[in-house]
């Protein structure tokens, strides 16, 4: 069973939602003998009746302009115009849609392709130096007149290496 105040409210509710304008300073009478003992039961439909009279002016200009702008097919441009922006390709639309994390996972895995990308090019574009070169940066597996060469085919792991420690 609900409590005689809960029981006001949803009262109070259904009657100002059954009665639009302004509502009539005291609760109607199946409410009266309710508010007229409970204080707080009594503020809050002194509350809404306050709330109603500060939106009353809103509700008729509301009112007003519907009247005034009443255009038939006002609704069915909306539509149309709704469903136009809906087929639109999504493109950057789903990447503003994705939370935060998602977003900022999807930047961390573009930057490291970007970079993984430039390194792997780096590596295997990597400049050999040619045999005059070999002689003057001494490096042992480019230059075949080198003391310490043992004729093997160098790679390209040597070729760093040595570049990288002359």
């Amino acid at each position: 069973m609900k409590s005689p105040c809960r029981q006001f409210a949803v009262d109070a509710e259904q009657f100002l939602a059954t009665h639009t304008g302004l509502p009539p300073a005291e609760p109607p009478v199946q409410l009266r003998s309710h508010a007229a003992q409970c204080a707080p039961c009594r503020a809050r439909w002194q509350d809404a009746c306050r709330s109603r009279h500060l939106l009353a002016p809103l509700r008729e200009l509301a009112a007003a302009a519907d009247r005034s702008n009443s255009d038939p097919h006002f609704l069915t441009r909306l539509r149309v115009r709704i469903r136009q922006q809906q087929a639109r390709p999504a493109g950057w639309r789903t990447l503003r849609r994705l939370d935060v994390a998602g977003r900022d996972l999807l930047i961390a895995a573009v930057l490291f392709l970007c970079t993984l990308s430039a390194f792997v090019y780096t590596f295997h574009h990597i400049e050999r130096p040619n045999a005059d070169e070999a002689m003057v940066l001494d490096v042992p597996h480019l230059n075949p007149q080198h003391p310490s060469d043992d004729h093997a085919r160098p790679g390209m792991a040597d070729v760093m290496l040595n570049l990288m420690n002359p």
